[in-house]
């Protein structure tokens, strides 16, 4: 047996998944598949995830959210090191939330490149835009502040008593 393989089925019996790096497809699809593992071995134990991460991929940020949200056992998340933008939408899914005490976290709207025609940008644009809203209404919906002018113009950093007072970390 691997140690790869060993480590993975010591994962999925502990009931932990680790997200520890950027937000991508191939992480997407560990993360879910693990999940789904977990699952299907014992559908009413809770599950524990640890995440640090720096964000990424937007859409696979939110596959990963929907799938803990969607989960029928109780998710518990802690966050450690720094959980930013997408990493910190995922990490909002939780049902419990909990944090260590050195935990930066940050939140910004979505940011992205496009090239080609002019209408092809636009549409580009007018996808960022819906991002923006979906991000900010999950914001509104997990936490209990609202987002709208916090992070209008910047990125927003905070740490974990900040996080405790806007109900980010709820445990």
């Amino acid at each position: 047996m691997t140690a790869g393989k060993n480590k993975l089925e010591n994962s999925i019996k502990d009931r932990v998944i680790y997200i520890m790096k950027h937000i991508d497809e191939d992480l997407t699809e560990k993360t879910i598949s693990n999940l789904e593992a977990m699952l299907k071995k014992d559908d009413k134990k809770p599950i524990k995830i640890v995440i640090s991460s720096p964000g990424g991929c937007a859409y696979s940020g939110l596959a990963i959210y929907d799938a803990i949200r969607n989960s029928p056992v109780p998710m518990e998340i802690t966050a450690t090191g720094l959980v930013a933008s997408a990493g910190l939408f995922i990490y909002l899914a939780g049902d419990i939330r909990k944090a260590t005490s050195n935990v930066t976290f940050m939140s910004h709207l979505s940011s992205s490149e496009t090239f080609g025609k002019t209408f092809e940008m636009q549409i580009d644009v007018k996808e960022s835009v819906r991002l923006d809203k979906l991000f900010l209404k999950l914001l509104e919906e997990r936490t209990e502040i609202s987002w709208k002018n916090r992070l209008k113009y910047k990125d927003f950093y905070f740490n974990y008593k900040i996080g405790k007072k806007l109900g980010v970390i709820n445990a």
